[in-house]
């Protein structure tokens, strides 16, 4: 066994020469370097072992290898948690390493580093190693080995060899007998679940003693809800149970917690099942090892578990969330099922309080009207000086109001200042009765307060500045959105330091408000949310599609000639009868190149000075490929321009249509299940930009031809759960209604659709008599009346789906089809301004709030003739337009009753 040198090249520094470092940042590194006689490491397996202790937050290191490509992930692995201060697993390399990297943490922390040591080994070597002491271990425990054979040997007969093989390699990796056991026994689950499918019979029990299914019956799908600590936590998280069992109403949904909280789920009529455990720990064994068909891990990524110190290190949903930054992304609710890869959710939680805890409740003899209080949390940072808490008890007692105090331990302790101490005599859903029945609830940020906002009552919080949080909101339903609650807040520094005034003032006034009608809670499991705020009035939003072609690339280059943009069928375009704006020259932004990063920043300037909200990019993928999107890549590196912007697929072949050559493909698409998830995938981090149209929460996605797709359906599908497993949540998918203008969205699973009205063009909107244009006799394409357009689509009638308006300025692509083009004749700044303030008014009297949207065609199609930009001709004519449009419909609407109270 050889020892390997220990160079720090990141994030590391050496607290003197005792063997601790200290991690400055979130990726410290060690280059583990071989002894001077030997340059290479030769392939085959080998056994690594590292003494390394963590003073505070456990880690697992991570290892990394180099074979000759440099470190890379995909040549990486994760050791075990360190134990008694080592670590050490096999490895099988393929191929002779020519270094090795050591990343003990992803985080700042103290630790103590020893000797790290590498041993070449054989196979037969490595398998008695690993074997070796549980045979010894098997004397003496015979029955739980023997236990464990039998699983096994079912586990086989199920399956055959590969999970046996699956079971030698956990072993290998963790070195853990008891990892071992659950590897095979959640095997064995997954075995026996995957075979009660195939033939109707219920094969036995699953790991706690709860069963697969009906027996006799089909299995069902079995969901594991894992969020294990933390009452609190728990309480707002509950409405993910009742979104799960929408979503999937013959599943049994579990949900493993600790024992001491399981009674706010064993009420909870969306669960099938409460499994208890001992600590976070546990749910890692659970999560790790198949025992669930579909995970919903709440917990934030590397939540320490308060038992064993170990940290919880995720993969799926969206590990991005911890502790550090979780309400950077809201309340508990939303942060929580954005870190498990739901949808976000801001619904009001529900407490189910069982007629028992009525009874006992009952049986305490409180007075009529109380204030309940609640002055100890979790964490001294959240709580208030504890004195104060008596001080506001006696100016309550003065006032004749009983305080009754709930918790674990109680904080008034004076004995004269007369409290009602229920501190440590209520169970969970006792105190939540309490609380139900108080006239108002003033506390802290605790578990408490949760069930508060759960049962209706009007609240009190206080709440500081929490660790690198300065204002955060913890809750949803009512008190998420200021509801039927009071914060008293110090955003500067700690709760422990808001005035006493302050918390007396609002305690008052929320006595003198009375008690509002409260939900019905619990018993029945009828719970209601209360009433939504009344939504505010929202303007629709304008979007304008842009063409990101103004730069060469090498596919255009082969296809039409070095340096090619579309630059050059504008300029060299001609007219084909009299009164046709032929070539059409650019204003102010002259003929632009986009590798120029400052004109996107031009062109968004005057976007946002006329009224047009958004940019809709057009996005070329195929199969991996991309086309066009040095553009878009500078836009999102740079963060520049500042201004909103949505994705639409073209997803379709790439041609030489323009020059009549349609039949030659240049970039083709091949849409399969992997692609689709691949192009998700790839523009994901886009979705997650701040500037990102979103609706309702939801990335805006716009898909040019759906009916590309072999089944547009799987592929929604496929994108939504992606999205919403990504920690993004749900998409709102738009499909143009182009070349299939008959499939309605929702029957493809989109959300809506969009028009482009060049699709649709019916005989009698042409020119009608053509005899004053002196067309020239080559002239083979169509030419159609603009303000008949106008007319036609001001007045469509709506389909029974939502549907987008897409209001467009001149369309003349004649640099594209020469002599076969189509051409919209009589289109003036006035005739558009019409159309734009139909469209506006039509988006506010059809849709509501962030759903009003509208699609206008072009910014920048410069080769088809429908563009918003300057030109020589127009100037900013057009873009004047939309502005007035924009103005007018805006002055139309009567201001509602906020902006009613300010004018008065």
């Amino acid at each position: 066994m050889m020892n390997l040198n220990l160079e720090a090249v990141s994030d590391l520094v050496q607290e003197g020469a005792t063997g601790m470092w200290r991690s400055t940042g979130h990726d410290p590194q060690f280059l583990l370097r071989f002894p001077d006689a030997i340059s290479r490491f030769p392939a085959g397996w080998a056994r690594l072992d590292i003494e390394i202790e963590f003073r505070e937050n456990v880690r697992r290191p991570r290892l990394y290898w180099d074979s000759g490509d440099g470190f890379t992930e995909r040549e990486s692995m994760l050791l075990p948690y360190p134990v008694d201060g080592r670590c050490s697993r096999f490895a099988y390399f393929h191929r002779p390493l020519h270094g090795l990297r050591l990343d003990p943490a992803d985080c700042e922390g103290v630790f103590c580093m020893g000797r790290v040591r590498l041993q070449p080994m054989s196979r037969a070597s490595v398998v008695l190693a690993a074997i070796g002491p549980y045979l010894l271990r098997a004397v003496g425990r015979p029955r739980l080995y023997a236990a464990f054979v039998r699983d096994a040997a079912a586990l086989w007969w199920l399956q055959g060899k590969e999970p046996l093989r699956g079971a030698i390699r956990e072993l290998l990796a963790t070195q853990s007998g008891a990892a071992l056991r659950q590897y095979v026994a959640a095997q064995l689950l997954s075995a026996r679940r995957v075979a009660e499918a195939q033939s109707g019979v219920h094969l036995g029990k699953a790991l706690g003693g709860t069963r697969l299914g009906r027996a006799g019956g089909r299995r069902r799908l079995r969901i594991g809800i894992g969020l294990v600590e933390h009452f609190g936590d728990i309480v707002a998280c509950e409405p993910v149970a009742r979104q799960l069992r929408a979503e999937y109403p013959d599943a049994e949904i579990c949900w493993v917690v600790r024992e001491v909280f399981r009674e706010l789920i064993d009420t909870n009529p969306a669960v099938d099942t409460t499994i208890a455990v001992d600590c976070l720990t546990d749910w890692i064994k659970w999560r790790a090892h198949g025992a669930f068909d579909k995970v919903v891990d709440l917990h934030v990524n590397q939540r320490i578990c308060q038992h064993c110190g170990i940290a919880l290190d995720k993969r799926e949903g969206n590990p991005a969330i911890t502790g550090d930054n979780h309400f950077n992304y809201g309340g508990l609710l939303k942060a929580f099922s954005l870190s498990a890869g739901l949808a976000p959710q801001e619904r009001a939680p529900q407490v189910y309080i069982p007629e028992e805890a009525v009874q006992a409740v009952d049986a305490l003899g409180l007075p009529a009207r109380f204030v309940a209080v609640h002055a100890r949390s979790n964490n001294p940072d959240k709580d208030w000086d504890y004195p104060r808490w008596t001080a506001l008890a006696r100016e309550l007692a003065a006032r004749g109001i009983p305080v009754v105090e709930l918790g674990l331990a109680p904080a008034i302790t004076d004995p004269a200042v007369p409290v009602i101490d229920l501190c440590g005599r209520t169970s969970i859903l006792q105190m939540a009765e309490v609380i139900r029945r108080a006239a108002v609830f003033v506390g802290v940020d605790s578990g408490p307060a949760h069930l508060a906002n759960a049962t209706g009552t009007r609240g009190v919080v206080l709440l500081g500045q929490f660790g690198p949080f300065k204002s955060y909101n913890p809750f949803s339903g009512m008190y998420g959105a200021g509801q039927h609650v009071t914060f008293v807040r110090n955003d500067t520094g700690p709760a422990a330091l808001i005035e006493s005034d302050r918390v007396a003032a609002a305690l008052l006034q929320a006595l003198g408000e009375g008690t509002a009608p409260q939900p019905p809670v619990g018993v029945a499991g009828d719970a209601r949310p209360p009433a939504p705020a009344p939504a505010r009035d929202v303007d629709p939003r304008v979007i304008a599609f842009y063409l990101p072609q103004y730069h060469p690339i090498p596919l255009n280059d082969r296809a039409w000639g070095k340096g090619f943009t579309e630059w050059r069928n504008v300029g060299r375009s001609r007219a084909y009868f009299e009164g046709q704006y032929q070539p059409r020259l650019p204003g102010e932004l002259g003929y632009y190149d986009l590798r120029v990063p400052q004109i996107m920043d031009q062109q968004a300037e005057l976007a946002r000075a006329h009224g047009i909200d958004a940019f809709c990019y057009y996005y070329y993928w195929f199969n991996g490929t991309r086309l066009l999107n040095l553009p878009l890549d500078n836009m999102l590196q740079r963060r520049r321009p500042d201004f909103p912007f949505c994705f639409c697929w073209a997803n379709e072949n790439w041609t030489r249509r323009w020059d009549g050559m349609d039949k030659e493909v240049l970039a083709a698409q091949n849409h399969t299940p992997e692609d689709d998830l691949a192009f998700l995938r790839f523009i994901m981090p886009a979705l997650e930009d701040p500037r990102y149209v979103r609706v309702n929460g939801k990335p805006l996605l716009l898909v040019y031809r759906t009916e590309l797709f072999p089944d547009p359906r799987a592929t929604a599908e496929r994108w939504r759960e992606a999205s919403i497993r990504a920690g993004i949540g749900d998409l709102f998918l738009v499909r143009c209604e182009g070349f299939d203008p008959w499939t309605s969205p929702d029957s493809i699973g989109f959300d809506a659709s969009y028009e482009v009205p060049t699709f649709i063009l019916p005989d009698e909107l042409k020119v009608a008599n053509l005899a004053p244009l002196k067309v020239a006799p080559e002239f083979k394409g169509r030419i159609y009346d603009y303000p008949r357009i106008v007319d036609f689509y001001c007045n469509r009638p709506d389909p029974p789906y939502r549907r987008y308006r897409g209001p467009m300025l001149a369309w003349d692509n004649t640099p594209r089809h020469a002599e076969r083009a189509v051409v919209f004749h009589n289109v003036t700044p006035q005739e558009f301004e019409r159309w734009m303030s139909d469209s506006l008014a039509h988006a506010r009297r059809r849709f509501a709030g962030q759903e009003r949207l509208l699609f206008v065609n072009a910014w920048n199609e410069w080769a088809e003739g429908s563009y918003l930009e300057p030109d020589l001709r127009y100037g900013r004519s057009f873009l004047e337009a939309v502005a007035r449009a924009v103005r007018d419909q805006r002055l139309a609407v009567p201001p509602g009753p906020l902006l009613a109270a300010a004018a008065e």
